[in-house]
């Protein structure tokens, strides 16, 4: 299984940057390998709410629909997505800081069947788009 986890600092309320990250349609502004983002459903952000995402992987545009699988408000937003080569898992969970909260961003890409054997040069590709969307989370909450 290919994993990336980062965990930074948002100086923004807990309440607005859980709403903020809890709308995948947000990726849009802060992951550079997303090229289109709509939500497939309206109302509140709740288990089995959808987002269709467009994003570059390996060199190749991956159509995803990512589905909340878990939501504790204030505290954890899990997305899947099953790709053709696995399965994608996005967690994050948020905590309350003095003057804004912690976000941990925990990212796993489950391979399986043959693609387990790509597992190392997949984990360095996931660990660099990774690192670009790190970058992108901290610049939108400046």
């Amino acid at each position: 299984m290919a994993r990336y986890t980062t965990t930074f600092r948002s100086n923004r309320s807990i309440e607005e940057t859980f709403a903020y990250f809890s709308d995948f349609v947000n990726a849009l502004e802060w992951d550079p390998s997303v090229r289109s983002a709509q939500r497939s459903d309206d109302g509140p952000i709740v288990v089995g709410s959808e987002f269709l995402l467009d994003a570059v992987f390996a060199g190749r545009v991956q159509h995803l629909t990512y589905s909340v699988t878990a939501i504790e408000l204030l505290h954890r937003v899990v997305f899947e997505a099953a790709i053709p080569f696995g399965r994608s898992v996005d967690t994050i969970t948020f905590a309350p800081v003095l003057g804004g909260c912690r976000v941990t961003y925990d990212a796993q890409l489950q391979l399986r069947g043959a693609f387990k054997l790509l597992e190392p040069v997949m984990a360095l590709l996931f660990r660099r788009t990774g690192n670009r969307a790190r970058v992108g989370m901290i610049e939108v909450l400046a």
